[in-house]
């Protein structure tokens, strides 16, 4: 497309948008999504995530300044417009196949028999992809649940929880496309960026985000003929990735832990580039990395390969797992670095149309606050983080300037790589220093910064 085209478009859709009026930013969620949940309660993806997000969001008031989007549950069609009809199906037959008198007849006999099924299911295709034998599905009958796969459950309530969080989402993309809203939060469970065609893994069952990018090109085609996915989440979403193979007008962008590939779920390293450089993956070599180095992603290689392509929507996979304290990603990311981090994609988003989907996050304190910060960002508040809570950018262990080195050879290793179909990446001059002072600016300049800190 040429800049004359692409100017003809964004003229196009600045003159659709509403002026006379102001906007809200709309926000979905609803609680028969906690209905999915396992007797186990040690499990990470528990009802009380979202149901404390929620909370916290009500607390600080920011609910009632958003224009609320009911959720509704997305068709069979809809989501098969991303996920094959097989597996669809397979989702939405767990709700009779688990609910009375089957269950009942079941905790009556005190016992259930194990059943094995193995779907048919080929992984994630590419560099870093999984086995087949480590992609198995398999469904254990257990009381209330079954396992689709050792990490992930469902009970009689999870198809349409499932469906919910799809639906969620795109009646947000709707509300976004009708001009209701500029902007949108979808307060979701099951999370969905591990999600591919055919497998449900890594707790999630449908890809929300990924569906609602697809039914995004596929119900305003006009409105939005490119699609970005940014994706800050922990764990790469494999999911997302393999979806978008092959389509140029979809684009995924990650920065994850890698760990040099033996981080879950073992996929996304800088190599893996999609279709002529259409999934940017920054991936961190080991644990610890925090502030500095996801901002200097952000900067260096996210946001100039997100103008450059263009889009017309922009959807942030949001998961908190890289927090300071998080259970499973053993990062040192800041609460107020989410904030920035949301500020750098809306920067992307052509006339402020972006829609924030519910990822990952297993410490339920982190996930609501790093929320909280990430909605008043999107309506633009200036977000005060406590004292205490910003953290080094470096490993909790060795040299930190060897670890700031190691970071930026993570990111001049993308560069090199994404410079092949990128004319920003070919001409790119690496800064010489961070922008720590984004994070954490000097008290003389804190009324500049879109964070500042305080005391209790």
């Amino acid at each position: 497309m040429t800049e004359e085209e692409k100017q003809q478009e964004r003229t196009t859709a600045a003159a659709a948008t509403t002026t006379t009026t102001k906007m809200k930013m709309g926000i979905s969620y609803d609680e028969r999504m906690e209905l999915h949940a396992s007797i186990y309660s040690r499990h990470p993806e528990k009802p009380g995530r979202t149901r404390a997000v929620w909370k916290a969001l009500n607390d600080h008031g920011l609910v009632s300044r958003c224009h609320f989007v009911t959720a509704r549950e997305a068709t069979a069609d809809e989501i098969a417009l991303t996920h094959s009809i097989d597996y669809v199906r397979r989702v939405f037959v767990l709700e009779e196949a688990l609910s009375p008198p089957y269950s009942q007849q079941h905790q009556q006999q005190q016992r259930f028999s194990s059943t094995t099924i193995t779907a048919a299911s080929d992984g994630v295709d590419g560099d870093g992809g999984m086995n087949k034998e480590e992609n198995k599905e398999v469904v254990v009958a257990l009381p209330e649940i079954v396992m689709l796969r050792s990490d992930t459950y469902a009970n009689v309530h999870t198809p349409q929880a499932a469906r919910l969080a799809v639906g969620a989402c795109i009646g947000l993309v709707d509300a976004i496309a009708n001009n209701t809203i500029h902007n949108g939060v979808a307060v979701v469970r099951p999370p969905g960026h591990h999600a591919d065609r055919t497998t449900s893994m890594g707790f999630c069952l449908f890809n929300n985000a990924a569906c609602a990018a697809k039914c995004a090109r596929t119900q305003h085609p006009t409105m939005f003929k490119r699609v970005l996915v940014v994706d800050f989440d922990v764990h790469h979403g494999n999911g997302t990735e393999s979806l978008f193979a092959g389509d140029e007008s979809l684009m995924y962008a990650s920065i994850h832990r890698g760990d040099r590939g033996k981080f879950y779920p073992m996929t996304g390293n800088a190599t893996s580039t999609g279709t002529n450089g259409h999934a940017v993956n920054v991936a961190w070599p080991e644990s610890g990395v925090g502030d500095e180095d996801y901002m200097e992603a952000m900067k260096q290689v996210i946001v100039p390969i997100a103008k450059e392509f263009d889009p017309s929507l922009v959807i942030l996979s949001a998961g908190f797992d890289a927090a300071e304290g998080d259970p499973l990603g053993k990062m040192k990311v800041s609460l107020g670095c989410f904030a920035q981090m949301t500020k750098e994609v809306m920067s992307i988003a052509p006339d402020g149309k972006l829609l924030m989907v519910l990822e990952g996050g297993y410490n339920e304190a982190n996930l609501s606050a790093g929320m909280v910060n990430c909605v008043k960002a999107l309506l633009g508040d200036d977000v005060v983080v406590e004292e205490g809570v910003q953290q080094s950018s470096s490993s909790t262990t060795g040299d930190p300037q060897q670890h700031q080195h190691q970071h930026q050879e993570t990111l001049d290793e993308v560069i090199s790589i994404q410079s092949k179909f990128w004319t920003c990446m070919k001409t790119k001059t690496l800064p010489s220093t961070t922008h720590s002072d984004e994070i954490n600016p000097p008290s003389q300049s804190s009324s500049t910064s879109s964070i500042t800190s305080t005391t209790q």
